[in-house]
Parts: structure tokens; sequence; C-alpha cells
């Protein structure tokens, strides 16, 4: 479902900016099938973040301590 939103919202049907004509929707098709690889490939080759980055470490000497 992300990837058929996102298709739509790159081709411009929500916006009704797609050419009437074929040979320019098929342009279209393809520069955006060439950009939904991209994305594709971008999200598998990202790199993760380590669980650590979510979570407190109770070593860590840098401790707030409020003290009213």
């Amino acid at each position: 479902m992300e990837d058929y939103i996102t298709f739509t919202n790159l081709i411009g049907v929500r916006d009704a900016n797609l050419s009437p004509y074929r040979d320019a929707r098929v342009l279209r098709y393809k520069s955006v099938q060439k950009m939904m690889d991209l994305i594709y490939i971008a999200k598998n080759t990202s790199p993760k973040l380590p669980l650590q980055v979510f979570q407190l470490d109770e070593f860590d000497g840098n401790h707030f301590v409020y003290s009213s």
C-alpha cells in the first residue's frame, strides 16, 4: 500500500497532472518506475540504527540530578 501511495503521488494522479497524450504518459511511467526502484534500493541499503540508541544506559556518567 505504501508503494501505491508513493507511486500515485509521484505520477501526479491526485493533482490531475497526468498528460492526456500516451507517449508523455509512458515516459512519465518509466521515470516514476526508476524513482521507485531507487527508493526501494535506498530503503534496503540504508544503515540500521543500533538498538542501544533507543535505550538509556544506566552506567552512563552523565546523569542529571534534579533537586528542589
